[in-house]
């Protein structure tokens, strides 16, 4: 028996922390190259939320966020398309790791999902006391 019950939680509890560990040094260095990289007027302003990388360190999805609809999605989609390259290149260079992650981007629609949740609720609220709504205007 190659390791006692008290190593595997613990190699497991290892694993999980360097991935911890490789997803903040991601979301940092990433953050530096797309400010650094992008010099595009369509990109405006976009937030990294959270990386997520696979446990075989593999691959990492960047969630990106920003702020309006869906042409806006379109455009940044684009420019992360153009831009994943050299940003890939950039990240390899800059993180000390025998083999570094290959990079996916997506969308994180949670501040977009709370922002509708909270007009619905307003909404709700404005239907229930409609002299609430008078006062408002």
């Amino acid at each position: 028996m190659p390791y006692s019950s008290y190593c595997i939680p613990h190699i497991i509890f290892m694993s999980l922390r360097r991935i911890l560990k490789v997803n903040k040094l991601i979301k940092q260095e990433v953050g530096k190259i797309l400010q650094d990289e992008i010099d595009d007027p369509r990109f405006g302003f976009v937030t990294i939320i959270k990386v997520d990388t696979s446990p075989n360190l593999e691959h990492a999805k960047v969630f990106l966020s920003f702020i309006g609809g869906e042409e806006k999605e379109r455009e940044i989609k684009d420019i992360i398309l153009e831009h994943r390259p050299e940003i890939q290149r950039r990240l390899n260079r800059t993180l000390e790791m025998k083999n570094v992650p290959l990079l996916d981007f997506g969308f994180d629609y949670s501040v977009r999902h709370a922002d509708h949740i909270e007009r619905l609720i307003k909404q709700v609220k404005d239907e229930k006391n409609p002299t609430r709504k008078i006062k408002s205007n």
